[in-house]
């Protein structure tokens, strides 16, 4: 039975030279800068094809000294070994020096596109006959830093040390709360293609929210947030965007469809983290909602809700909170 835990396509990981998040933050409130996704428009390419990605990243320091600016390594990594990312760090010990700000060498903003080689597969013929083989994974790095980014080589013992850092303009490294790096695998799968899935709406205590507007909610009067009325919001993803999966099979033998989850992130309040869309066996859930709690002052927030495929399709909404 064929499963698809292999070809997570397009899926941001988080790396950074120190603890990421302060220890008494969950996970998805945005307190520093972070990169929530990476959405490529294309998760599965085919040789030639034109990728063109886009970054969801926010700075959530309440104290911003420098502005966050993100960054984009210019050089695709193709097929490293075991499809381990950490892989791809030996090649750019080649292409930049260190100690310096490598900004002329950067592509910097919230986009970046890519040409996949024609030739990216190999001569064509069967897998293990010295042909083509079947896939070929793409790993494509960034960097949100308020700063500059160095490159910095290898740290300590560990291969997976991030070999680049955010420098301020004295040349002293950033802690992690002001830069994160990431990476996105993307795959070359002519034969399976994988469109992004789409979202319809998101909805607020039963109520549709237009995105521009954003969501008003009174702060909470609690000493503590887990004591705070909690609030349901949900988001309508459309069927269609359950598309088939032709690596994952039942036990029965018929051909499952994708998983289809959404990540819930704010910067202020709480919200209950991932909920399951769409079940690859069964398929759409009937209760997706989480629980959105005020924070405790006043003020401007965000919520943003990021729904992912397990083969590599993205989209998200970013939604301002009004806490009167």
């Amino acid at each position: 039975m064929m499963k698809s835990a292999w070809i997570m396509g397009a899926v941001v990981m988080l790396g950074a030279t120190g603890c990421s998040f302060p220890e008494f933050e969950p996970e998805n409130v945005v307190a520093s800068v972070r990169i929530l996704a990476t959405r490529a428009d294309k998760p599965y390419a085919a040789p030639g094809d034109t990728v063109n990605l886009d970054v969801l990243a926010f700075d959530g320091r309440k104290e911003k000294a420098q502005p966050m600016r993100v960054f984009w390594i210019p050089a695709v990594c193709t097929d490293p070994p075991e499809g381990a990312p950490h892989e791809c760090y030996a090649v750019f010990a080649d292409a930049f020096p260190r100690g310096q700000d490598l900004t002329p060498l950067l592509k910097e903003g919230t986009t970046f596109s890519f040409e996949v080689p024609e030739d990216v597969l190999g001569p064509p013929g069967p897998p293990g006959a010295g042909g083509a083989p079947f896939y070929k994974t793409l790993f494509v790095f960034n960097m949100a830093c308020a700063g500059h980014v160095e490159y910095v080589g290898a740290r300590g013992k560990g291969p997976q040390a991030v070999p680049f850092g955010c420098f301020d303009a004295e040349h002293e490294e950033l802690g992690p709360e002001h830069s994160v790096f990431a990476f996105s695998r993307l795959f070359v799968l002519p034969m399976l293609p994988n469109s992004n899935p789409s979202i319809d709406r998101l909805t607020f205590d039963g109520a549709p929210v237009d995105p521009n507007e954003g969501i008003t909610m009174d702060h909470c009067t609690s000493s503590e947030i887990e004591q705070c009325p909690a609030k349901p919001v949900d988001i309508s993803v459309p069927e269609a965007s359950q598309e088939p999966d032709p690596t994952y099979f039942t036990a029965d033998g018929r051909m499952g469809k994708e998983r289809i989850l959404v990540d819930y992130y704010v910067t202020g309040g709480q919200v209950s983290y991932t909920r399951l869309l769409y079940d690859p066996e069964s398929g759409k859930v009937e209760n997706t909602a989480a629980d959105l709690r005020a924070p405790l002052a006043a003020g401007e927030e965000m919520l943003f809700a990021v729904v992912r495929d397990n083969r590599g399709g993205i989209d998200w909404l970013e939604i301002p909170l009004h806490i009167q």
